[in-house]
């Protein structure tokens, strides 16, 4: 397979998700945790995996009170200095509690510096991923 074969998996998965979001946001159930997701402007973020189980629906995790392990799908559009490319991060959090809400939000520091944190609903940062692995593509 060449590198070109290879992006398109990545890619195909992100067309599959992506559709995925043409339907309204269910409603959070009261018993889980729920973590909306916020990309800067000119990228997608979506919710890939929930403790190595592939997501039906990419735009949030609902997760199950206490410890897991999310995976994201970060697709970041070309600029002039970079072309697109695809990245993953995970992110383990052990304190979620039923009921409450979560962000995870995606932010860079130039364009090989990419983080995403995890706040709670008070907007306090409670985990954050190391780094993304990115592909270009």
């Amino acid at each position: 397979m060449n590198a070109k074969t290879l992006m398109l998996v990545p890619m195909m998965g992100l067309v599959a998700l992506l559709s995925a979001c043409a339907g309204p946001m269910p409603k959070p159930n009261p018993n889980d945790a729920w973590v909306g997701l916020k990309e800067e402007t000119q990228d997608s973020m979506l919710a890939e995996q929930l403790d190595g189980k592939n997501l039906k629906d990419g735009r949030y995790f609902q997760v199950k009170p206490g410890e897991h392990k999310l995976e994201v799908l970060l697709y970041e559009e070309s600029t002039a200095q970079q072309d697109d490319q695809t990245c993953r991060a995970t992110i383990d959090y052990k304190g979620f509690k039923q009921g409450k809400h979560y962000t995870l939000v995606e932010s860079s520091l130039g364009e090989t510096n990419l983080r995403a944190d995890l706040k709670n609903d008070q907007g306090k940062t409670v985990a954050s991923t190391d780094s993304f692995d990115c592909m270009s593509g």
